[in-house]
């Protein structure tokens, strides 16, 4: 069928071919249209009609689409499914092209590089991991591209690959990278890691060397030593090729991703697969629901961020004595005081995942509410630190020590932007008064030029005595005069007709063509200063990521501390006695 193809179908094609795994948004207009077998896949799981394209010779192209201003409703539903797609719009200008409209993917989502709200769950993190081997030995890297997470470490010795799976037991993550080869061996196959979407990837991302590079490259170091990476772990590998996976398929900055975790899980309590599912730490093993299980009965947190610590604490149990008693000095600390524990929690209300925003700003995929979020978010910071800035224990103290509350950028979304501005960043009415000069100048000019349209309806109704006689606006014709069917008699021979309605005719005169061009000028010039604004305020938040996920991490482990405390009230537990000796 791909012969005597319509050069937009030859351009389909050629992209398509480069991401045969994936179902291929192609942006057409205003809509996102698939072919083929991607249009036979995408109708049944997305419940939508399934059209076709005569191509000759009785020959039919299945073809189906989705609005583009309603696509991540439809991107979810693929994703969940299992499916990856790939986005490809429209990168050169329709009215400048010569031609057909240059295309390309700019983007690919697959189940472990999410960042839209719509397909998370606030509540836990969405995990990408990479596995590698060497010998016996196996490797793992861990990413959350929507918080900026990023984790290695490893497995050795005759239990290395039972402690691999239960780690990947204990992340649960969306998709999962194997090095080329691993998922041919027979343990795979028995031990169902099919759930967690499979994804081979090109043999040259798992060499050392290549993984070595990039991994310095991407954190900007000389040495990994500084991150406490061994340079002969074997994760290297497994961390190498998984940002290589995310910058082949996001296309974009991953800057936010600007540290490694290194762990080991001997720090950790171990929790067996089995150990974890039958403790229902998560799920209840009747019928694997949350409701019912030890995180359902303790999560009473108030944000995002510390929903998602709370859980990790709860599977990744610590086995640092000095550590568990700090938390508890604090836990205790918040229960003697309740008034500061209230005005606390009822701030932390108050603020949005601040993770998941940064995550959607270094992509540049936030929008004008997004930023009015953190900012709002932000605002409360001052409080927050003054009121636990009383506290005496020294985890809290430490908690806040050194922390930067970005007054900067608060003080930059202030100034630049309204209360509340559109979704859209190409729509105007983003950018506040005040902030930008020449944005200032340009809405004066059409405002002025509003008001001059308003006096010359006015003018034109006593000049002509047709008191029904309006001047109106739409995006095909401009400004025109229209004028009822029973006026026609009383319309001056300067007025030239532009349209015919049933009721009445348009009309358009030279003065007002004029002050159109001035107006509409205005007003489209208006809209590109405010997109070139707020993309540049969107960059200068952007390079303020790390201070930022630093901010969110130590709201997300207040607001554990504080829940742990209100529940202890609530429920009148004690604080647990650590003694060293067995307890039989």
């Amino acid at each position: 069928m791909k012969d005597n193809l319509t050069p937009m179908l030859q351009q389909y094609y050629s992209i398509k071919n480069d991401y045969e795994d994936a179902i291929l948004f192609f942006r057409l207009g205003d809509f996102y249209e698939m072919f083929g077998s991607d249009a036979e896949t995408a109708s049944r799981v997305l419940d939508i009609a399934l059209t076709g394209r005569d191509m000759g010779q009785g020959r039919r192209l299945p073809m189906c689409g989705v609005p583009h201003h309603a696509a991540d409703g439809y991107l979810a539903k693929l994703i969940k499914s299992g499916f990856k797609v790939a986005i490809c719009d429209q990168v050169g200008d329709p009215k400048t092209s010569k031609g057909i409209v240059e295309r390309k993917v700019t983007r690919v989502i697959t189940p472990g590089t999410v960042i839209e709200p719509e397909i998370l769950d606030d509540k836990s993190n969405n995990f990408l991991v990479a596995v590698s081997r060497q010998n016996r030995n196996f490797g793992l890297a861990v990413a959350d591209i929507s918080t900026g997470y990023f984790g290695m470490t490893e497995f050795r010795g005759e239990k290395a690959f039972t402690s691999l799976i239960d780690e990947l037991n204990r992340l649960q993550p969306a998709e999962c990278l194997l090095e080329p080869g691993l998922e041919k061996e027979p343990h795979w196959q028995n031990n169902d890691l099919a759930a967690y979407s499979l994804s081979p990837f090109e043999n040259r991302a798992w060499r050392w060397e290549n993984a070595r590079t990039l991994l310095k490259a991407h954190f900007g170091v000389q040495s990994l030593d500084s991150f406490g990476i061994d340079a002969q772990m074997i994760a290297i590998k497994a961390g190498g090729a998984l940002l290589a996976y995310l910058e082949k398929t996001q296309k974009r900055s991953i800057s936010h991703i600007s540290k490694v975790v290194v762990y080991s899980t001997d720090n950790y309590m171990l929790l067996e697969t089995t150990t974890r599912r039958n403790l229902e730490l998560t799920q209840t093993m009747r019928d694997g629901e949350h409701k019912g299980s030890l995180l359902w009965l303790l999560d009473e947190t108030v944000t995002a961020m510390g929903a998602r610590l709370l859980k990790q604490w709860l599977l990744q149990p610590g086995l640092d004595k000095l550590e568990i008693q700090s938390r508890l000095d604090a836990v205790e600390e918040f229960v003697e005081k309740g008034q500061l524990r209230d005005r606390l929690r009822e701030q932390l209300a108050g603020i949005y995942d601040i993770e998941r925003l940064v995550g959607r700003v270094t992509f540049g995929s936030a929008n004008p509410r997004e930023l009015v979020a953190l900012r709002e978010s932000l605002k409360r910071m001052p409080t927050i630190f003054e009121l636990v800035g009383g506290a005496s224990c020294r985890r809290l103290k430490n908690l806040l020590k050194n922390i930067d509350i970005l007054p900067d950028i608060t003080d930059l979304l202030e100034q630049s932007l309204v209360d509340e501005p559109p979704v859209s960043s190409r729509e105007g009415g983003i950018i506040a008064q005040g902030y930008f000069g020449e944005l200032d100048d340009v809405r004066l000019a059409a405002d002025e030029g509003k008001t001059w349209i308003t006096d010359f309806e006015a003018k034109e109704r006593q000049k002509t005595g047709i008191r029904s006689l309006k001047v109106g606006f739409n995006r095909i014709f401009g400004y025109y005069i229209e004028v009822t069917r029973a006026n026609l008699d009383h319309v001056p021979s300067e007025y030239e007709r532009k349209q015919t309605l049933a009721n009445s005719e348009r009309y358009i005169t030279v003065e007002l063509k004029e002050k159109e061009s001035q107006v509409i000028g205005a007003e489209e010039r208006a809209v590109e200063l405010e997109y070139e604004l707020f993309v540049d305020i969107r960059d200068q938040v952007a390079a303020a990521s790390a201070r930022l996920l630093e901010l969110a991490q130590t709201i997300g482990e207040l607001d554990v501390l504080l829940n742990l405390a209100e529940i202890a009230v609530a429920r009148n537990y004690s604080r647990p006695t650590i003694v060293d000796e067995p307890i039989v």
